[in-house]
């Protein structure tokens, strides 16, 4: 630390030191204002972070551009320091920006708690380790930020790149995303949280969040939030040692040509655009709009030339920039075509089967479709006029039985339906099966659906699922009807003012309105 240059950023960047010090201060006096909000300490707390944060990523920014102007940068190198003492003074004043006034503000906060002025209490080793966390994810931020700077040679180029890479898990999260809703059926999977995790902005407010719960939330997050943080201060390090420590100055105001600035970004994002594009080849396969995958792919390679010229100051479109574009199409394409023959590679199947299970099932008539359903006829057997029916049983199974194998069938025809594309409202697909697993155990539940599932349109099937359980039917009735025991003489409303058997009214339905009875129960009309 050299005392006579941090002396000097002090009182160069006094205006900076001025305003971030009013901020903190403002954001710490909302208290005074809500002292009556009992959560108000908390969101004091988040805030107070936020900023610190904000200001661990833009400050290095600021301080740091010199090394992109060629007079500054020999300016600044010409001083009779160290590189590597001039970088610890700027990283080292960045840090003591953010996190020195927001240190004071969070111990104002808990004092404000402590002496009742607002509703906030914080033990204190909760509070060191509120402290703790920030401090370390202050440091990690500014060494990162700072690293993906110094990786470029203009000040527009480092502020692309930086947010480019925090972009990155962004986006494999929208590809995963898109490649389990459109390349498998029947699985559920939370994607978010554990590929967030590789984000340096997500694990740093996920254990602010974590310490803020409690003691217990905090220790559960520390394992990944130390993992996170530690990877990113490593390469911050490494990069900013290599940038600016062994930094040529005649790089000032060149292109950003390193491996690990617009070359790997321009591959990844080319990539990352066509899997998307390219994952619908399955829709395409039986039927798609294959112009549409072509205007998008050229959408892309449009992207992919601004970029460039970003990149290179310049409009070129040179033959490995097609070749690379026209490879990164190609590869997506084959992995999409293979992830749909094989099934998303098999990973339909590798669903949990462990008892006890439950299975929900529904699916949706009309009578007006090209398809017959036997349910029509059983309902006008029994005198009740419908245009619409919906089914559904649900079924509990604590051992493989003859209605597991049925209901497992009806999910292996769902996953075939997927793959092949047929329409929701087709005779083949237009069921939705539902299936739990471990429901003894309710933290290992295990949900998939199939909404694609075949019909169950027959008789047969009918009179097979209502020996294992009820089959509700609801149907939008298209006139009244009113059914009384045993004397089919009296089923008006005429009958029944003049025998007074409204208490003998064994089932009604309403007209324009939707009505449920169960399968037994339709039955026992149709005997009546």
């Amino acid at each position: 630390m050299n005392r006579d240059f941090f002396k000097y950023l002090v009182k160069a960047k006094r205006h900076l030191i001025f305003f971030v010090v009013t901020v903190y201060l403002l954001i710490a006096g909302i208290a005074l204002i809500n002292r009556n909000y009992e959560t108000i300490g908390k969101q004091i707390i988040v805030s107070l972070s936020f900023f610190a944060y904000c200001l661990a990523g833009l400050v290095p920014i600021l301080l740091l551009g010199f090394v992109h102007s060629r007079k500054a940068c020999d300016n600044y190198f010409a001083l009779p320091i160290k590189r590597s003492v001039l970088l610890v003074n700027i990283l080292g004043f960045v840090f003591v920006l953010s996190f020195v006034p927001f240190a004071i503000c969070v111990l104002l906060t808990a004092l404000m708690g402590k002496i009742g002025v607002i509703g906030f209490s914080i033990g204190f080793l909760h509070l060191l380790a509120l402290l703790a966390v920030v401090a370390f994810g202050i440091l990690t931020t500014i060494f990162f930020i700072s690293g993906l700077y110094l990786m470029t040679n203009s000040v527009i180029d480092g502020i692309i790149i930086i947010g480019g890479y925090l972009l990155i898990p962004i986006f494999i999260y929208l590809a995963s995303c898109e490649f389990v809703s459109t390349m498998t059926v029947g699985i559920e999977i939370n994607l978010f949280q554990p590929i967030m995790q590789i984000s340096l902005p997500y694990e740093v407010a996920a254990i602010l969040e974590a310490v803020i719960k409690g003691k217990q939330f905090f220790f559960d997050a520390l394992p990944v939030y130390l993992i996170n943080t530690i990877v990113h201060l490593l390469v911050g390090i490494f990069l900013v040692n290599r940038h600016f420590v062994d930094r040529q100055t005649e790089r000032a105001e060149n292109i950003s040509n390193g491996p690990l600035c617009y070359p790997f970004l321009l591959v990844f994002y080319s990539i990352v655009m066509t899997f998307l594009v390219s994952i619908s080849y399955k829709n395409a396969l039986y039927g798609g709009d294959y112009l549409l995958m072509c205007i998008l792919y050229l959408l892309i390679f449009a992207f992919y030339t601004i970029f460039t010229f970003i990149y290179r100051r310049k409009i070129v479109i040179s033959l490995k920039s097609i070749i690379t574009f026209v490879l990164a199409i190609v590869l997506t394409l084959v992995f999409s075509m293979v992830a749909t023959r094989t099934r998303g590679f098999g990973l339909v199947y590798n669903y949990k089967t462990e008892m006890p299970m439950k299975y929900d099932y529904s699916c949706y008539s009309n009578k007006e479709d090209d398809y017959h359903s036997d349910i029509f006829d059983l309902l006008d057997e029994a005198g009740i006029e419908c245009d619409y029916v919906e089914l559904y049983f649900e079924y509990g199974a604590n051992k493989e039985d003859n209605m597991t194998k049925y209901l497992e069938d009806l999910r292996l025809k769902a996953i075939d339906n997927f793959y092949e594309n047929k329409g929701y409202y087709s005779y083949e697909a237009s069921g939705y099966l539902s299936i739990y697993s471990n429901l003894g155990s309710p933290t290992d539940e295990v949900y998939s659906g199939y909404n694609q599932a075949p019909m169950i349109t027959t008789k047969e099937e009918l009179e097979f699922i209502d020996n294992y359980t009820d089959i509700s039917i609801s149907f939008y009735a298209t006139r009244e009807y009113k059914l009384y025991d045993n004397n089919a003489e009296t089923n008006t409303a005429a009958d029944v003012e003049e025998t007074g058997r409204e208490n003998d009214l064994v089932f009604s339905a309403n007209t324009d309105e939707w009505t449920s009875i169960t399968y037994s129960q339709l039955k026992e009309i149709i005997s009546k």
